[in-house]
């Protein structure tokens, strides 16, 4: 199945069934839901393409262990630049990986220079950073936050939909429209929506927690997924304005940014109050 057949089953559902109304807990998690099935379509690809250089169980498991201490570790030797508990006006939440060499350190492309501006207007930023592998030493203080998120997956495993009190209307009908065209179904069952649905929980209060603790009046987001999402309901229930800082290409066949079929008054707490495009383009 290829992604534009995807999207075209995507808006299918949403103008057949009623998913803009599923809900976890009162929060409507369509766009966590959505995700799964494009990043089903696109992992079969990787796989093929990889399947030659499969990794054995046994290394696996090594490299998992690897990069959970990779984090704390790196935050050690580069401690200078750990971020201290002061408050900030504005927290960034990275993706981890857009990173460049820049003279005496790493430079985050898209991060660092928003907040080198905003530092010339007397305003002060905090970056948290996911990723199993941070490169140090920093150019600016932030704070490895893989560990955290780590933690929220592990204790998810065991998620109920009766725990997270998953209401999704027309979900068995879903399940077989999809299931006639890919077994990506798989993806979307109400067990996994419920382990996602108990991570987003936990990382949602963890953030809210960091943003409270901050004082922070605005937030900043450059990647999608639960972690983000989670970071942006924290945001708005907080009040707090999230703009996503565009970082690559979006267009028809991007499932994160295109071809919403169905969309709530207000929009999804889950996705940014904003976005920061490069042109009118997007």
């Amino acid at each position: 199945m290829r992604i534009a057949e995807t999207m075209d089953l995507l808006n299918d559902l949403e103008e057949r069934l009623p998913v803009a109304e599923w809900t976890a807990d009162g929060v409507r998690i369509w766009p966590l839901v959505r995700l799964a099935l494009p990043r089903y379509v696109l992992d079969l690809y990787i796989a093929m393409v990889e399947n030659a250089h499969h990794p054995s169980r046994t290394r696996q498991i090594e490299r998992a262990l690897t990069d959970l201490v990779r984090p704390p570790f790196a935050e050690l030797r580069d401690r200078t630049h750990r971020a201290r508990g002061k408050q900030h006006d504005v927290v960034f939440l990275g993706d981890g990986v857009s990173k460049v060499w820049l003279e005496t350190g790493w430079h985050d492309r898209l991060c660092d220079p928003l907040r080198e501006a905003l530092s010339a207007r007397g305003l002060t930023s905090l970056q948290l950073d996911p990723g199993r592998r941070p490169l140090v030493p920093r150019r600016h203080p932030s704070m490895f936050i893989q560990p955290t998120i780590d933690m929220a997956r592990m204790r998810s495993r065991g998620a109920t939909p009766e725990e997270e009190k998953l209401h999704l209307p027309g979900h068995a009908e879903l399940l077989d429209t999809v299931a006639r065209y890919t077994p990506g179904a798989e993806h979307m069952t109400e067990p996994v929506i419920a382990r996602q649905a108990s991570q987003l929980r936990r990382l949602a209060r963890w953030y809210q927690t960091q943003l409270e603790r901050q004082n922070a009046r605005l937030a900043f987001v450059v990647d999608y997924g639960v972690s983000s999402m989670a970071f942006n309901l924290a945001c708005a229930r907080l009040g707090i304005l999230s703009v996503e800082i565009q970082h690559g290409g979006q267009g028809p066949l991007n499932p994160v940014y295109s071809r919403w079929a169905d969309v709530p008054d207000g929009g999804y707490e889950l996705l940014p109050s904003a976005y920061w495009v490069w042109s009118a383009v997007e």
